[in-house]
């Protein structure tokens, strides 16, 4: 009965992923020279809604330091959220259900736009912490040839791998923390060196 719940859930998991993927429709990489005056809200990232068939949907534009399109992403069912990390990367969260969300980060200096990230749980430095198949992976975030680092853990088993974890986080250049729950459901606390 456990194994057929845990299947169940899991298949949940895929579905609603899967919808979540499918906010990205449409996305481009911008090869012109069309100039952008920039927003008050956020001077790299344009953020649009507009209707098609009669529903409301979202776009949003990559501006690089000098107000530069260099990538729209159109076809989002919900509203992007857009954070600024430091004075060069910004990340541009899109929900994909329940506690699931899709990052592309950009680096507005060097014009570098990652691949997208299933919740990730930190970010410093240009380096990542996210999880898959009972590993943490750290990782650099817009090329992993730069870092990219794989510890397995004695997670316990759970539908959404996120759900093990109770905390993880970077300390400093060298060190990542992390605290989850084990197979045999104990809290476990680790510190990581890079």
């Amino acid at each position: 009965m456990k194994k057929a719940l845990i299947c169940f859930i899991c298949i949940v998991v895929v579905i609603v992923a899967a919808y979540g993927a499918k906010n990205i429709s449409s996305s481009k990489q911008v090869e012109n020279d069309t100039t952008y005056e920039k927003g008050s809200e956020d001077k790299f990232v344009e953020v649009e809604t507009y209707k098609e068939n009669e529903e409301v949907l979202y776009k949003y534009t990559l501006l690089n330091s000098e107000g530069k399109n260099v990538y729209e992403e159109t076809g989002l069912y919900r509203e992007p959220n857009v954070e600024q990390l430091d004075n060069e990367v910004v990340r541009v969260g899109v929900s994909a259900g329940s506690s699931v969300y899709q990052v592309r980060y950009f680096d507005t200096i060097n014009s570098k736009i990652s691949e997208i990230y299933y919740t990730p749980w930190d970010e410093y430095n240009n380096k990542l912490i996210r999880f898959e198949n009972k590993k943490m992976i750290i990782q650099d975030m817009f090329d992993k040839s730069n870092y990219y680092k794989e510890v397995k853990l004695d997670m316990r088993d759970t539908a959404e791998p996120n759900s093990a974890i109770k905390s993880a986080e970077f300390l400093d250049d060298n060190t990542v923390k992390v605290t989850y729950f084990s197979e045999d459901d104990e809290e476990i606390t680790k510190k990581i060196k890079l």
